[in-house]
């Protein structure tokens, strides 16, 4: 049997180019060059590949804004769709001053929506990673699993039409709490909420939590013994240029933290 014996069922079946473009370097690994050892069934494999073959996907659960159903339909479409693994990562943004509420992270429901993502996903064979938190949060000395800036303040003059918490410089993460009232998480620039309504004119207390990257826990664990480390990453070539010696990353919430006040319509 030749190649084209072989490519020319696959490309009545696989007309669509892009399915062409998975075909050809698929027989490329597949055929051995100036070999007669037994031949695959290539259509076989193509209409039904095995999971090694099966694209996994980043799943975002936003704001935590999930529930048993939607978890199960979810996995579903990443089933029906050929996706072969999930990497979930429970993560979020501003997202203004009345957010569609969804679970606390690790809170009393968490834990049982996310035991049933990982039932429902061994039920539809796809694997499933997980971030260890809404960020690269990772033990050790040198990563703090959590910073909180607290302070209190009173407004200075009038406040405006509105008003916005400017954090300045934040590394890496960032999550604010105003008089109790959970503002949002913050993780790139402009590193600034809206308090509008929120704010009081005097006794204000305001917290930040604040956690760092993961890589100064890769930096710490360099200098140890490999049984004493405890960092394990497949994505190596994300720290390929990191030593023992390397620099810390600088952590924190490094400011300034100020009001602002804007005026005008919303």
């Amino acid at each position: 049997m030749s190649l084209h014996d072989v490519l020319d069922p696959l490309v009545s079946l696989c007309r669509s180019p892009k399915v062409l473009g998975l075909v050809v370097p698929l027989l490329a690994m597949a055929w051995p060059m100036g070999s007669h050892a037994a031949e695959p069934d290539l259509a076989r494999g193509v209409a039904n590949p095995s999971n090694e073959y099966k694209p996994p996907v980043y799943w975002c659960w936003l704001y935590n804004r999930v529930d048993k159903e939607g978890i199960t339909g979810d996995l579903e479409a990443f089933h029906d769709r050929g996706i072969s693994g999930v990497n979930l990562s429970c993560t979020g943004g501003y997202a203004g001053l009345e957010p569609i509420p969804g679970l606390d992270f690790l809170g009393p429901e968490w834990p049982d929506c996310f035991r049933h993502a990982v039932k429902e996903a061994k039920r539809l064979d796809i694997e499933v990673g997980f971030n260890l938190a809404g960020g690269w949060v990772m033990m050790g000395p040198w990563v703090t699993p959590k910073a909180t800036y607290r302070r209190t303040f009173d407004l200075i003059g009038e406040p405006g039409s509105r008003v916005f918490l400017d954090l300045g410089s934040v590394r890496h993460l960032a999550e604010v709490r105003l008089n109790g009232k959970k503002l949002g998480g913050l993780w790139t620039a402009p590193w600034r909420v809206e308090i509008t309504g929120v704010v009081r004119p005097s006794g204000n207390v305001l917290e930040i939590d604040v956690v760092n990257l993961w890589a100064n826990r890769v930096i710490g664990d360099l200098g140890l013994p490999k049984e004493e480390r405890l960092t394990k990453t497949h994505d190596a070539f994300r720290f390929d240029m990191i030593t023992k010696d390397t620099p810390l990353l600088e952590s924190g919430l490094l400011g300034p933290v100020r009001v602002l006040r804007a005026e005008g319509p919303r």
